[in-house]
């Protein structure tokens, strides 16, 4: 789980992130991002995950999505190698697209685990 330090906690940074960040994306997911602050660059980047309504009407399947979103975020900056870039990240939104069938059962997210750590290399080259 993120600590609350590295949470995005304010509507206002999500919004800042999506009008000032750029984005990559994926088949079956975005990333939006903005660079760092220079009074935050030895900080992890402020992280949120976003399931829009579209996706799923019903908030425990959007939880779980977001549950599994987290973890491969969460297993991805453990790995040493991945702290330093990740530092140059000022706000990072990870948003799933609504396209993707909500109806999958969740281990199938397991697919998916491959395609969102190509995307989290690709935000740090």
């Amino acid at each position: 789980m993120l600590t609350r330090a590295e949470r995005i906690k304010y509507n206002g940074l999500f919004l800042q992130a999506y009008e000032k960040g750029k984005r990559i994306s994926s088949e079956n997911f975005y990333i939006t991002f903005t660079k760092t602050r220079e009074d935050c660059k030895d900080s992890l980047p402020l992280t949120g995950f976003v399931v829009s309504k579209k996706f799923a009407k019903r908030a425990n399947i959007r939880n779980k999505y977001k549950r599994a979103m987290r973890e491969v975020y969460r297993l991805f900056r453990l790995k040493s190698e991945n702290i330093e870039p990740l530092k140059k990240i000022g706000l990072l939104v990870l948003t799933i697209k609504s396209k993707v069938d909500p109806d999958k059962k969740i281990s199938v997210f397991n697919e998916y685990f491959d395609e969102l750590n190509a995307l989290f290399e690709k935000l740090l080259k």
